[in-house]
């Protein structure tokens, strides 16, 4: 008896804790979106510096052009990998609370 008592109550008090995930993965998943478009075309910009650097033989700022390009992709990649561990606790939480 205690211990369905004891379920019940973190029940409760997970479900804030749900409705904050929730929050957080909708904002998470729009500023993904709106940020992805700059991204992009900054992408395609900084690429077309990058082949034309190529181009001309400056390998110097061809490697850094490469760096920015990296940076960029990896600024895209870390909003959808804290996208994907929030998922990933909301399923967690969700199951627990659905037991």
């Amino acid at each position: 008896m205690m211990m369905v008592l004891i379920r019940l109550l973190m029940k409760v008090l997970l479900l804030p804790v749900m409705l904050v995930l929730t929050v957080l993965q909708i904002f998470l998943r729009i500023t993904t979106e709106v940020f992805s478009v700059a991204a992009g075309l900054l992408t395609l910009v900084i690429f077309g510096c990058l082949v034309i650097t190529l181009i001309r033989h400056r390998w110097g700022d061809a490697l850094i052009l490469f760096l920015m390009e990296s940076g960029v992709v990896l600024a895209m990649l870390c909003p959808v990998a804290a996208g994907d561990l929030l998922d990933t606790a909301g399923s967690s939480l969700n199951s627990f609370l659905r037991s």
